[in-house]
């Protein structure tokens, strides 16, 4: 499973412009939280943006994204933990 191309969880596009398009979905009424999300997320690595996309979009849990990603599940806490420190209060 690990390096498999996701598909969007809820059968929208591909990798992160799917993220983009399903979080404009859950926030896109006030544009700026959209911006301040797009610029959050512009922040972030790649891998970074999968493992949120998968845990926080498609509802996964740590575990499942660990599964799904060929990684340890305290990778992903770590991740999950370095993401919740890069953005602001």
């Amino acid at each position: 499973q690990g390096g498999t191309v996701w598909r969007g969880c809820r059968g929208g596009q591909e990798g992160i412009g799917g993220m983009m398009s399903e979080l404009d979905d859950l926030f896109g009424c006030n544009p700026d939280v959209k911006i301040d999300i797009e610029q959050a997320i512009g922040r972030l690595t790649f891998r970074e943006a999968t493992v949120l996309y998968l845990w926080a979009v498609c509802e996964k849990s740590q575990i499942e994204v660990a599964d799904f990603l060929g990684l340890h599940e305290r990778t992903i806490r770590r991740i999950l933990t370095n993401i919740s420190n890069k953005c602001p209060d």
